[in-house]
């Protein structure tokens, strides 16, 4: 047998013949194997255009595509001898009809390693019993690897799990590939192991994990280009994409999270949360289409964003589409943390701008930073509210806070009128929880209505904006009315309001109902998941 680490590419057209019936009971299997390494060789080696720099196949090593067998010892043999002769592919082959590389374990692709298969029947099936399946050697100077062209699974029968782990390694490239069944598909960092930047993944399928992808401190200039995303649901805590600090709780405004993220041109569908922003992000959302209640679904809607980054921060969305019927919170601690341009399109058509400019905005800029401190014109009492006037604001002037007293209804409101060429109009709320159990927005035109309901737990120190769209309804002259009341449960809850605005929509691009604009197409998954 040659030395296929150090011959030259010549020696690869005789020097790996074909087996004999007799030497192996699935002769043919490595025979194709073999033809496919003899030309990937070649390849490999005009590729990088330097001699010593290899093709090596796991079966070399004795790896089996039954399903049963570990092959964990016989992938980290064939990773560790292309790494030895200096870096090149450690090749996975197609398998056999239903067949899959079972190893139990991680595997630990070193530096100028690519662990490469032959498309979608270079099947793995990892069942580590703590931490990734596949993870990287961590190399401050560089990893320069990748994975490419492969079918990573989970197991459910096994405890949950993260798929493909790039933490602590640079320069990664991650293409054509797909994971199954994890509780993490793919981890861009963990937030505590620097050196984890640089690293771009593209043209991938992370479908029926918990969380997606995730993306923590150390995440530096990296890309999420030409993927899907789908069916990240976790009894209401899945997440397609989470964009957050290791630690997303009162200490969050300090940490930084992923910085120049981008992430474009993906499909993000059936979902418990879209999108999950946490702690000082500078992060590009472009050409993104995210869908959450595809018909018929046994699921429950899913919330579009919940995006609250810290101060500093540059939460970027353009061009993006949502088929989400709950939108309901968007948030952020500076007016330009969220900005959205002309061309995204929000549910029902909507046009959403967080620091809605004066001359676009409906309502005027600043509603609750009335001068003298007594009223709150042009908003008027919703039956019989505590009123108190606050200093603390993001946009300046003054707040307010709104205490229920006897009411689920106790609150305020204010009508507007919108064009008469409108066809819907979204309204914005920039408030914080103090102590409601049960804050509720409402927007209505005529017998069209919208309602808001803050989903999460109150934190006097989390400014928030609630969001609601509603269709304007022809027969209500334009009139639009608003109601903020501050706690339905009837607790008497307090919240505190900074700011209003509203925007007026566009035609939905779709001309067809909801449901006929939603994607209809679906993947057929293999046979185990969560």
């Amino acid at each position: 047998m040659p030395d296929i680490l150090n011959d030259a590419p010549s020696i690869f057209e005789t020097g790996l013949p074909d087996l004999n019936p007799g030497d192996s009971a699935d002769f043919e299997f490595h025979n194709e194997a073999r033809q496919a390494l003899r030309a990937l060789n070649k390849l490999a080696f005009a590729d990088r255009g330097a001699p010593g720099l290899t093709v090596r196949s796991v079966v070399e090593h004795g790896a089996v595509d039954d399903g049963v067998f570990d092959n964990l010892a016989a992938f980290q043999a064939t990773l560790n001898a292309v790494a030895a002769a200096g870096g090149g592919i450690a090749l996975v082959p197609a398998v056999q009809a239903n067949g899959s590389f079972l190893f139990n374990g991680t595997l630990t692709i070193p530096r100028n390693v690519i662990l490469r298969g032959l498309g979608d029947r270079s099947v793995l099936r990892g069942r580590p019993a703590a931490g990734p399946a596949i993870r990287f050697a961590p190399s401050p100077d560089g990893h320069r690897g990748g994975l490419e062209s492969l079918y990573l699974l989970g197991d459910e029968a096994f405890p949950p799990a993260i798929g493909i782990d790039l933490t602590g390694a640079q320069f990664l490239r991650l293409r054509n590939f797909q994971v199954w069944d994890f509780q993490l598909g793919i981890c861009m960092s963990d937030g505590l192991t620097k050196f984890a930047g640089c690293n771009h993944v593209s043209d991938f399928e992370v479908n029926r994990c918990h969380v997606g992808i995730l993306a923590s401190t150390h995440c530096n200039q990296a890309s999420v280009l030409n993927g899907r995303i789908w069916l990240c649901r976790n009894m209401g805590a899945g997440t397609a994409i989470d964009i957050s600090p290791p630690e997303a709780g009162d200490q969050e405004d300090a940490v930084p999270s992923a910085e120049a993220l981008t992430i474009a041109h993906v499909a993000i569908e059936d979902f418990d949360l879209g999108v999950r922003i946490r702690g000082r992000a500078h992060v590009s959302l472009r050409d993104v289409y995210y869908e959450a209640d595809p018909d018929p679904n046994p699921n429950p809607p899913g919330l579009w964003m919940d995006i609250r980054p810290a101060k500093g921060s540059t939460v970027r969305m353009e061009n993006s589409i949502a088929n989400a019927s709950r939108s309901l919170v968007m948030g952020g601690s500076l007016e330009d943390a969220i900005t959205n341009d002309e061309r995204s399109h929000i549910y029902n058509g909507a046009k959403r701008h967080h620091a809605a400019a004066p001359e676009r905005n409906l309502l005027e800029n600043g509603d609750f930073h009335r001068a003298d401190g007594k009223s709150i014109l042009p908003w008027e009492l919703n039956l019989d509210p505590v009123l108190a006037e606050s200093t603390d604001f993001i946009t300046g002037g003054r707040s307010y806070d709104i205490t229920q007293s006897s009411s689920g209804n106790d609150g305020i409101k204010t009508v507007f009128t919108v064009p008469e060429t409108t066809d819907y109009v979204t309204v914005m709320v920039r408030y914080k929880n103090i102590s409601s159990a049960h804050p509720q927005f409402a927007v209505a035109s005529g017998g069209k209505s919208a309602i808001f309901v803050d989903p999460l737990p109150p934190s006097e120190k989390e400014w928030r904006v609630g969001t609601m769209t509603v269709e304007v309804d022809p027969l209500a002259a334009g009139v639009v009315l608003v109601v903020i009341t501050a706690d339905q449960s009837a607790a008497g809850g307090t919240i505190r309001l900074d700011e209003a605005w509203a925007v007026v929509g566009a035609p939905n691009r779709c001309q067809g109902s909801v449901e006929e604009c939603r994607g209809k197409a679906r993947s057929r998954a293999p046979s185990s998941g969560f």
